[in-house]
């Protein structure tokens, strides 16, 4: 994505999957390098279709930490669709 910001401390989805799909989601810094504790590999696929999808990574990372700092996210989507996402608590 372009340089954001964001408040709040919880990621979620809208996204749909077929059977075997999978979406994952890094946050990066402004330079594109991956937040540490945020990176794609510690990211738990987000499980289901729907509204509302909680995105998590291992370790729980505080994600309120990066509110107000630029950020991007890096989306790894197989057989899916991710059609909005939003910040908050």
């Amino acid at each position: 994505t372009k340089l954001f910001t964001f408040e709040g401390g919880a990621l979620r989805l809208n996204c749909s999957k077929l059977a075997g799909g999978s979406v994952q989601v890094e946050i990066q810094d402004r330079r594109g390098a991956p937040v540490q504790g945020f990176e794609l590999e510690r990211c738990h696929q987000v499980i289901g279709d729907g509204f509302e999808l909680a995105v998590d990574w291992e370790g729980e990372p505080a994600l309120a930490r990066l509110a107000g700092t630029p950020v991007r996210l890096r989306l790894a989507l197989v057989d899916a669709d991710v059609y909005a996402f939003r910040f908050g608590d």
